[in-house]
């Protein structure tokens, strides 16, 4: 009877402990994409990454709504010699909303160094269980004037 009770509450611990996960954080590989989309030069990756009704505004600058505007808005940013580079220093979910504070660099790889330096904030809603950006702030502390062409990927 023992060994009975003791498979029954572990069995009941084990069901508790996963049904009681939740997320804590935004992981790790959503927010690292769109850095994998800039490295690709994929703007219409970079957009997919938001939900429909996504805003992205520059503090004291543009501000953008809708999925076409913020295409848009990476077609006109990203060249194949960019690498943008994150780091993360808050990351905290509760339910469907999560919230994702950091700093960010843009490397100009042709050039070799970097050309924009700022701090972000992007607050992520789960559609359909997947994480997408809902609203995007940003501050660039450093942008270089360099010349930048943007055109077809070839």
């Amino acid at each position: 009877m023992r060994i009975v009770n003791l498979m029954l509450i572990s069995a009941t611990l084990a069901c508790l402990d996963g049904c009681a996960r939740t997320e804590t954080s935004v992981p790790k590989d959503v927010i690292s994409a769109v850095e994998a989309c800039v490295a690709a030069a994929d703007a219409p990756g970079c957009a997919e990454l938001y939900t429909p009704d996504a805003e992205i505004s520059e503090v004291g600058g543009q501000r953008l709504t809708g999925r076409e505007a913020i295409l848009k808005f990476y077609q006109s940013q990203i060249t194949p010699d960019l690498a943008m580079f994150s780091k993360v220093t808050t990351n905290i979910t509760d339910g469907d909303l999560g919230v994702v504070q950091g700093t960010y660099q843009v490397r100009n790889l042709k050039l070799g160094a970097f050309i924009e330096d700022g701090e972000f904030v992007n607050v992520y809603r789960k559609v359909g269980g997947e994480w997408k950006v809902y609203r995007s702030t940003f501050t660039s502390h450093d942008s270089k004037n360099v010349d930048v062409e943007v055109g077809p990927v070839q």
